[in-house]
């Protein structure tokens, strides 16, 4: 979390939008500090997509412990299952814009993903993605760990693997 966290940090002031897809319990926008320090926090927005349960959860969770955002960035929550809904024409809906630049972070996710998804779900990035401004920080899992953790593959958790930064680079460019 701390690493996704300084590179929000270090992109902060030099992105309009910032996605996070299966944000699941994720409250960075309600808790980083560094957001404190945006000349124009309205200028950013948050864009925070999963399925709708897990948001209604969230939200209910968020408003029993009275949660607040730390500035005044926007926070646009959209309900989406990002392996198959058009959660992309969701998200423009929504008011993202593929001109902005943009910082994707998707962490604990992939490994969810088989490596078609994974694919498609690179692709629907790329295609919202016009600004040379825009990253995206992601973790996976490997085929190590997940053996270490028997129960999430035998259990169907753990979809995906990846060993190797040649193969991270494979999945990417495809």
């Amino acid at each position: 979390t701390r690493f996704f966290d300084d590179i929000i940090e270090k992109h902060l002031h030099n992105v309009k939008q910032i996605v996070l897809p299966a944000c699941g319990g994720d409250f960075r926008p309600y808790r980083l500090s560094c957001l404190q320090s945006l000349t124009s926090p309205s200028d950013l927005t948050f864009y925070l997509l999963d399925v709708p349960s897990v948001l209604a959860y969230r939200k209910k969770c968020f408003t029993k412990l009275e949660i607040c955002p730390k500035s005044s960035c926007h926070i646009v929550e959209i309900g989406c299952d990002l392996s198959k809904d058009d959660w992309t024409r969701m998200l423009c809906e929504a008011g993202f814009a593929i001109d902005q630049s943009t910082l994707w972070i998707a962490e604990g996710f992939f490994h969810y993903l088989t490596e078609n998804q994974l694919q498609l779900f690179f692709n629907k990035i790329r295609c919202l993605t016009s600004s040379f401004q825009s990253s995206i920080a992601f973790d996976l899992v490997s085929t190590g760990f997940q053996s270490s953790i028997r129960y999430a593959v035998s259990g169907g958790l753990f979809q995906f693997a990846l060993d190797d930064e040649k193969q991270v680079q494979q999945i990417f460019s495809q």
